[in-house]
């Protein structure tokens, strides 16, 4: 198969695109944009673009990112101004769109995870990431290229499974944990729980350890820079600012804490993402719960010793292997799932970042905005919500009470998406609003009546929904046909898989057969 050229991250910084990629060899590369054609469309009757909802449009051009923002974000048009701009408004989304126009053909073995966790010192109350209390005393990495390390500042008397280095100080062991990821090129990292807990503790300890600049030095936009700029230069600092940055971030119970976004690298949460692609509901996820499902392995059991601190404080070389051993259990967990594979996967269906799965929102906004930029439309702005309106998930009829005969259950596949598409549900069809009287139209839906609405959308062609709502038939609208082309690959690769795995059942049956061993 050849593969052709793919992205791994797209950043902006200080007015400029940094665009990491791999070749068709799979080499890492950069590309640096300073002077990048940008546009954002108005209405304007003269103008000769159209909008998917029918609008006539100006299109408006930008050469640099500064230009673009200066025009998206200008205040004196007012607060509404930004609802009243057509077209896609984040410029990441349109660099990729630009740059890879024809399908993505990637080599995963040419993308360099490295899975990471993280121990510290223990003192008397458990650590925050956000203060970063104790300083870290080991830092074990393993890359899908197949380098295995583990820093540590404890004075281990043996080569922990033949991969650690001992450092004389944490300044040390973190220089190189950060040098690994520049020199190894590193292209996604990713632990358990490594959002909350991991990533902004690392970064806090850095930057207690050495400053702000050093923590810079984590993106690999730094060495860009430092390669233009020159080594230790006042010019580099200034340049270099903002390449890692704190922000704010729900949680899994939609508690606010802080975490770190490193420019220039895809940092993939394994827990959250195991959690969004795995269909087996644990009664946790924690990651010995879910290795043992997994791989039927747990994390590393210190037994006599009651717990880690009496763990680390009387046996150092079985502590470092505890920390070793939780990173082999993510590498070895994504080698059997393909988790991350299937997140880049998704990003390069739909022209977005893998670090963008989690949101399904940004994942189906950047497909049906290259869908429809495909067609030559141009997407509408993004309409503010105000306020929360509650919509009934189903329909339940009144149950019959007493036992029954014959009793059959029907399960329709993704039934929300088919009633999309049954509907024809899109903004460039919609006709009418949801009506006042939503439940007595309901009732004369199931009841298969008659209702002057029903009559008015069977005259004129249209789709009705329970709540009134109506939708043209003239033509399939983008969503629906998205949905459709969606569903339809959902289910070759479905049968794919099927067929894959008989194949594999059929050969190890045969070798058993053979007497012979895999």
């Amino acid at each position: 198969m050849a593969f052709t050229k793919h992205y791994i991250s797209v950043d902006t910084h200080k007015g400029k695109f940094y665009h990491r990629y791999k070749d068709e060899e799979g080499n890492t590369c950069y590309d640096v944009d300073k002077n990048f054609p940008l546009e954002l469309y108005v209405k304007n009757r003269k103008g000769g673009t159209r909008a998917l909802t029918g609008e006539i449009l100006e299109r408006k051009k930008f050469n640099t990112l500064y230009e673009f923002q200066k025009f998206y974000y200008d205040e004196s048009q007012g607060e509404s101004w930004k609802h009243e701009v057509y077209g896609m408004e984040k410029p990441i989304y349109q660099y990729i769109s630009k740059k890879y126009p024809d399908e993505i053909t990637h080599k995963n073995s040419a993308i360099n995870v490295m899975y990471f966790d993280i121990e510290n010192e223990i003192g008397a109350n458990f650590p925050t990431p956000e203060n970063a209390e104790y300083a870290i005393n080991a830092i074990t990495a393993i890359t899908s290229q197949g380098k295995k390390v583990c820093w540590t500042t404890l004075a281990v008397k043996e080569n922990v499974k033949g991969c650690t280095i001992v450092c004389k100080d944490e300044k040390e062991l973190l220089k190189r944990f950060v040098h690994f990821i520049g020199a190894e090129k590193i292209d996604v990292i990713s632990g358990w729980n490594s959002t909350f807990y991991d990533i902004p503790y690392i970064v806090n300890r850095i930057i207690k350890v050495e400053g702000i600049d050093a923590a810079q030095k984590l993106s690999p936009i730094y060495w860009l820079l430092q390669n233009q700029l020159g080594r230790g230069t006042k010019e580099l600092q200034k340049a270099a600012e903002g390449l890692v940055y704190a922000k704010k971030e729900a949680n899994s119970i939609g508690k606010f804490e802080q975490t770190y976004v490193i420019k220039g690298l895809i940092h993939i949460d394994y827990m959250e993402l195991y959690k969004k692609y795995s269909r087996d509901k644990l009664a946790n996820y924690r990651l010995n719960t879910v290795a043992h499902h997994e791989l039927k392995e747990k994390k590393l059991d210190y037994a006599p010793y009651k717990n880690l601190r009496e763990l680390y404080e009387k046996n150092k070389e079985l502590f470092i292997e505890y920390n070793i051993k939780d990173v082999e259990l993510l590498a070895k967990m994504n080698e059997k799932l393909k988790f991350i594979e299937l997140a880049f996967v998704v990003a390069y269906f739909s022209r977005c970042l893998a670090s963008d799965v989690f949101s399904v929102t940004v994942v189906w906004d950047c497909f049906l905005y290259n869908k429809i930029k495909k067609e030559g439309m141009v997407i509408p702005p993004k309409q503010e919500v105000r306020g929360k309106e509650k919509y009934k998930g189903a329909y339940v009829r009144e149950v019959q009470k007493g036992k029954h005969e014959y009793v059959v259950s029907f399960d329709l596949t993704s039934l929300y998406p088919m009633v999309i598409v049954q509907q024809n549900i899109s903004p460039e069809t919609f006709k009418q609003a949801a009506c006042e009287d939503k439940d007595g139209l309901l009732k004369t839906m199931v009841a298969m009546g008659r209702h002057e609405l029903i009559d008015y959308a069977r005259k004129h062609n249209f789709t009705i929904c329970a709540n009134g709502s109506m939708y043209s038939k003239d033509k399939i609208g983008v969503i629906p046909s998205a949905v459709n082309f969606v569903f339809d690959k959902r289910v070759y690769y479905k049968n794919e898989s099927k067929r894959l795995a008989n194949i594999q059942q059929n050969v190890l049956k045969e070798i058993e057969k053979r007497g012979l061993t895999v």
